[in-house]
């Protein structure tokens, strides 16, 4: 199904322009009243103190190249599509539901068992046994797939809603949002271990009409406020990456569960968790460029070790357009084992939108 962007509503609006208008007040009061004292504009060429330039110099670059990649990174989180369930024959009720398998002998070769003779995706279970149903949009849902009543979409590998950016984090974007969250957070620390010193100054040396001491003030106030809740953010986010989960999942009371009582997870080891989020090429890792390959429908499971012969054309659906932009293709993330070694997986409730 394809997303459907309702978000231009005064209500969905007004937290983007919110969140515009913090990190232009912070921005406006380092730029003029910090980084303009250190690179000392008005200051005659024979009085400037080199060293004070040299900081100031040293600090415009490092500020502004986090500036703009906080803001590439917040405009691609907000118009990124989190991705959704396709639209098409295989997520209808009316369409067959094939078995999926992992190959671990053929190099991660994905196989598929029916006799429909489209190649489906669908292949989770719910707590009943069945296949997972939307009753919103009406088709299946796949793995770790969830319904936003907010963005009124059943988003892939949904991470939880955003109102912030107005957008649902999932399997799309949830890199971009990442990254944005890293960098307001790296930004805003970095302007209050700068600016304290200006804000000295105008308290014991420069003159400053009190006006523009309070703008300082606030800015300052507002960049510490802003530091320590990214921080603490990007931190807790940074775990749910190595660990393979989402937010969601974290949430959940209970973890899928196999039949035999065990513990199913998507952790495949630190590199192969950051590539399934950040993208498979590292250098591009901490840039707002690049998003995970794949899909967003299926996902492999260390668990999967089942082998079986490469079904060509699900394979080259999956690694079609839309499934990555940079580096290598990767093998899609999860798959289902044997009907008969492993019983239906069981997912968690569907969740609401945060």
């Amino acid at each position: 199904m394809a997303f459907r962007d309702s978000r231009l509503t005064v209500a969905h609006v007004l937290p983007v322009l919110f969140m515009v208008w913090i990190i232009a007040t912070i921005w406006t009061a380092y730029v003029f009243l910090h980084l303009c004292n250190l690179l000392q504009i008005d200051v005659p060429a024979n009085q400037v103190d080199d060293y004070k330039l040299h900081r100031g110099l040293v600090e415009l670059v490092i500020s502004q190249t986090l500036m703009v990649l906080l803001c590439i990174s917040f405009a691609r989180a907000i118009w990124t599509n989190p991705g959704s369930v396709p639209d098409t024959a295989e997520w209808k009720p009316s369409q067959p539901m094939p078995t999926m398998r992992w190959n671990a002998k053929t190099a991660g070769s994905l196989a598929v068992q029916s006799d429909s003779a489209p190649a489906a995706l669908k292949e989770v279970k719910s707590k009943n046994g069945e296949r997972r149903w939307c009753k919103h949009c009406k088709q299946w849902k796949p793995d770790r797939c969830h319904h936003c009543r907010v963005c009124k979409s059943c988003i892939l590998r949904m991470d939880h809603h955003c109102p912030w950016i107005a957008n649902c984090v999932g399997f799309r974007n949830f890199k971009f949002f990442f990254l944005l969250v890293l960098y307001a957070g790296l930004n805003s620390a970095f302007i209050v271990c700068t600016m304290v010193e200006s804000l000295w100054e105008s308290m014991e040396i420069t003159e400053m009409t009190s006006l523009t001491r309070f703008f300082m003030v606030f800015a300052l106030t507002l960049a510490f406020i802003m530091s320590i809740l990214l921080l603490a953010f990007m931190s807790f986010h940074a775990w749910l990456i190595s660990h393979s989960m989402t937010t969601i999942e974290f949430c959940e009371t209970r973890h899928k569960v196999t039949g035999s009582g065990g513990m199913v997870s998507y952790n495949f080891g630190l590199y192969k968790n950051m590539q399934n989020v950040l993208g498979s090429n590292p250098l591009f890792w901490f840039l707002p460029i690049c998003p995970p390959d794949g899909d967003g429908l299926i996902f492999r499971s260390p668990g999967d070790k089942d082998a079986s012969d490469i079904d060509e054309h699900l394979l080259s659906r999956l690694s079609g357009p839309g499934s990555g932009s940079c580096g290598s293709r990767d093998t899609p993330n999860k798959v289902e084992k044997k009907a008969e070694e492993s019983p239906p997986e069981v997912t968690g409730e569907p969740a609401a939108s945060s």
